[in-house]
């Protein structure tokens, strides 16, 4: 599952600019639990967090180019066989606090943003979001 998860984080670090300005107040819209129900409805969560080595935290940012906010990663296994993700990434003004959710060959399934600044709302745009379903990341 080597970096599968960072597929949003790409395209959304790779629209931010160089320097962020003061964070604006953030608005949330679902919690994990609810998103955990959209992604994978009626599926049990085990938890498999974990946190990266300096190591992993250096590939991460050299394969990604984007920063690595937090070394915890959140990540639990579905009943269904497939993994569920929560992580941050840096957008606009603020934080995007998002889900991502990957079937059991590590497609994108489904994708939920959970909390960001007031006014970028659209990034929860589902059409938007849909674009990247189907996606695999692969490191060859």
């Amino acid at each position: 599952m080597r970096h599968r998860f960072l597929l949003l984080s790409v395209a959304i670090a790779a629209t931010a600019p160089a320097a962020w300005s003061v964070p604006a107040q953030a608005r949330k819209f679902l919690d994990v639990a609810d998103a955990q129900a959209v992604a994978f409805p009626g599926a049990k969560f085990t938890p498999q967090h974990f946190t990266l080595d300096r190591d992993q935290v250096a590939r991460i940012i050299g394969d990604s180019r984007a920063p690595v906010i937090n070394n915890d990663v959140k990540v639990w296994k579905v009943s269904d066989g497939g993994w569920f993700f929560l992580d941050q990434v840096y957008g606009l003004d603020d934080r995007i606090t998002y889900a991502l959710a990957l079937d059991e060959r590590g497609a994108v399934k489904h994708i939920e943003i959970l909390e960001c600044a007031e006014g970028y709302e659209s990034v929860r745009d589902q059409e938007w979001l849909s674009g990247f379903y189907g996606a695999r990341y692969s490191t060859t």
